[in-house]
């Protein structure tokens, strides 16, 4: 995956915006950015928040995934929460010399917003933004590309497997799991969204 292009691209959108970087915190644009594929449900996201820029990307995650990270990520900066990803914030951005922050507003809670304002104070301006990194997404490389033909091909075979076990009496759940199955057993992360059968 290159990183540097997908890096460039963004800061040229940031550019239009008048920003100097991108705070993320959704974690699917953390990945696209940094390539650091763990997950966290929560608002906090232990597995991380990542800052890029002109300058390359850092990645700020909690000490559950720090050392996943430094053991994976060749090109991104990786720093430890202390002890939360707001903390390391403002030195980052003053190594990155940022003035102005562009941040995903559908993506951070209010509260987030409030604390990364008083964190902040008045050395960083906050630019909201929607939809930055979700349109650079729009655009597939070869690499993501070559990924989606692996998945359909690997959809296809776990249905095509699953039409023997087709019978009176099994069930839906039981059909939904063993595609499921099929799917985590060669490799896949695991579903998009849960398996429906009816």
């Amino acid at each position: 995956m290159d990183l540097t292009d997908r890096w460039t691209r963004l800061t040229a959108a940031l550019a239009e915006v008048g920003a100097d970087a991108l705070l993320t915190t959704q974690a699917q644009n953390r990945r696209y950015l940094t390539g650091f594929a763990a997950s966290d449900p929560s608002p906090a996201s232990a597995a991380g928040w990542a800052v890029v820029g002109s300058d390359g990307a850092t990645l700020i995650t909690s000490a559950l995934y720090a050392e996943e990270a430094r053991s994976t990520l060749r090109e991104v900066r990786v720093v430890e929460a202390r002890p939360r990803h707001l903390d390391a914030l403002p030195d980052i951005l003053r190594d990155y010399g940022v003035r102005r922050l562009a941040f995903e507003s559908e993506w951070l809670t209010v509260q987030q917003h409030t604390d990364l304002s008083g964190s902040l104070g008045n050395d960083v301006e906050l630019v909201p933004t929607m939809g930055v990194v979700e349109t650079l997404r729009e655009r597939k490389d070869p690499e993501e590309i070559e990924a989606i033909a692996e998945a359909v091909a690997l959809t296809d075979a776990a249905f095509a497997s699953i039409a023997s076990e087709l019978k009176p009496g099994v069930t839906e759940r039981e059909v939904a799991w063993a595609l499921e199955r099929f799917m985590r057993e060669r490799g896949s992360e695991g579903v998009a969204f849960e398996v429906a059968v009816a």
